[in-house]
């Protein structure tokens, strides 16, 4: 049943009507009276437009607006009056004026005009009016579906995107995702397409997230080469294996002069006996001994002098300048973590730099076990010193990380050249990311293929209920006669205006 008409909009003398709070709802019989021109046949013009199902009639105010509620809850506008199923039957001065003519000159207009009875087209048109409530009970139905399937999808869409929101919004950045809403969701997958969404690993997820977040990073420093400079007795040794033969040459060379074969397999007291040797020449003391005060028994610091050779001090002196040289090539390994590099280059970054130091601690354990064969060649020249290890090519496995390492820092410059774009890049794929898991955790592949169908049935079942009321139309026109019109007129379940 009708219960109001809520808003008229340029009908007649209703530019602009609203139903106030303080009128009455209509009830199973209602009169509305008023003087004549006061609108009362206009204002029956919205339900002829119900139950011609059209806005398209002659006496309907051009560009008229209305809108009815009923107790159903339905609404009916004029926009869709051309889908109501709701009976309506008008009687008032338009229907006088289309039915009924006293002019007897007009043999087209007569006052009634009975056709022969088409009791078949009779037979068929109540079969369709009966088929016509429960095509109007099912397109109701589609619709109510319909509605249900849209909010489904209109839900997803608005969690979807608050989600984005408040993942990717960024209060000091004015982009698409500071006021991201489910219109964006909507055209985010329109324009990918759902097979093109894929998830990020946590990984790749916390990277692009720490990237969004925060400020752009500084630019980087190269790395500098191994430089291998080892000046040796006028000889620029360039690489690993010279040095190696230069340590060979001093471990097993073999002082010139006379042995004291006491010292000889005595380390401490050949380091002893030199020190006190050097002493007493310092001190220029040649006849007794500084320590006992003994005198010296014949040619001792002769022998002793010629132990101690000038062949053996250059041998020293030459294994002293090999350690320093050797010392020089040490490196210092490099602090693993770098927060200033991209999140997305840390962990190759940091992969290197552990290869780099592994190169380092073996370059200098390398280093240090030379420096130890020498110190003992050093403090007894005497001795024949077992070799250390043949080297690696330490500076080629060091450059070889070098490069990567500067590689890895070119790139990284780049990306703080191009930090916006780098960080639009991040978001759209953190937008990607957050919509394929939404799309799995709620299944909306399914939402979308039932929104769609429900769109797809509700418009077969509004097709259905507007060609069974185009043939009804048809074929009331079709068998018009008295008996027709006052079937019409007493309609069970109509809904009657009557004007005057």
């Amino acid at each position: 049943m009708i219960k109001k008409v809520s808003n008229l909009k340029k009908f007649g003398i209703f530019r602009d009507f609203s139903w106030s709070s303080d009128t009455p709802d209509f009830t199973r019989f209602n009169l509305i009276y008023g003087w004549n021109k006061s609108g009362k046949t206009t204002f029956s013009r919205i339900f002829s437009a119900c139950e011609k199902k059209t806005t398209e009639f002659k006496q309907y105010p051009k560009d008229g607006e209305f809108e009815i509620r009923t107790n159903s809850g339905i609404t009916i506008r004029h926009s869709d009056c051309q889908s109501e199923t709701k009976q309506f039957r008008v009687f008032n001065k338009d229907f006088i004026e289309d039915n009924i003519s006293f002019d007897p000159s007009n043999p087209s207009r007569p006052i009634v005009y009975v056709s022969e009875e088409d009791i078949e087209s009779n037979k068929k048109l109540k079969e369709l009016k009966e088929r016509g409530t429960s095509l109007a009970q099912k397109f109701e139905a589609a619709k109510k579906d319909r509605e249900k399937s849209e909010r489904a999808e209109d839900n997803f869409r608005k969690s979807t995107a608050r989600t984005i929101k408040d993942i990717i919004g960024n209060l000091k950045v004015y982009d698409k995702y500071r006021d991201y809403d489910k219109g964006s969701i909507k055209t985010a997958i329109e324009n990918i397409g759902i097979e093109n969404l894929t998830a990020l690993s946590d990984n790749d997820f916390e990277k692009k997230k720490k990237l969004t977040d925060g400020d752009s990073p500084k630019s980087q420093s190269l790395f500098s080469k191994f430089e291998l400079k080892f000046l040796f007795n006028g000889k620029n040794l360039s690489n690993f294996s010279d040095i190696y033969n230069e340590l060979s040459a001093l471990l097993k060379r073999q002082v010139m002069g006379e042995t004291v074969e006491r010292f000889k397999n005595d380390l401490e007291l050949n380091k002893w006996a030199q020190h006190g040797f050097e002493l007493h020449k310092t001190k220029n003391e040649k006849e007794k001994c500084l320590f006992c005060q003994n005198e010296f028994s014949v040619n001792f610091l002769g022998s002793l002098s010629r132990h101690f050779s000038g062949d053996y001090e250059k041998l020293q002196q030459e294994i002293v300048s090999f350690v320093k040289g050797l010392t020089d090539l040490k490196k210092e390994k490099i602090a693993e973590e770098n927060s200033g590099i991209y999140a997305d280059l840390q962990e190759s970054y940091n992969d290197f730099i552990k290869k780099l130091n592994s190169v380092v601690g073996e370059l200098n354990d390398w280093i240090d076990e030379a420096t130890k064969r020498l110190n003992e060649k050093h403090d007894n020249p005497l001795l024949i010193v077992a070799l250390p290890k043949s080297p690696k090519d330490f500076k080629k496995s060091y450059d070889d990380v070098i490069d990567e390492l500067n590689t890895i820092i070119i790139n990284h410059n780049l990306k703080v050249e191009n930090h916006v774009q780098e960080v639009a890049t991040a978001k759209e794929a953190l937008e990607r990311h957050l919509i394929a898991i939404a799309i799995k955790e709620q299944d909306y592949s399914k939402i979308k293929t039932d929104y769609d169908s429900s769109i797809e049935a509700e418009k077969e079942a509004k097709n259905a209920v507007e060609e069974n009321n185009l043939q009804i139309s048809k074929l009331e026109k079709e068998t018009s006669n008295i008996g027709k019109a006052i079937q019409k007129m007493a309609h069970p379940g109509s809904s009657w205006v009557y004007t005057r």
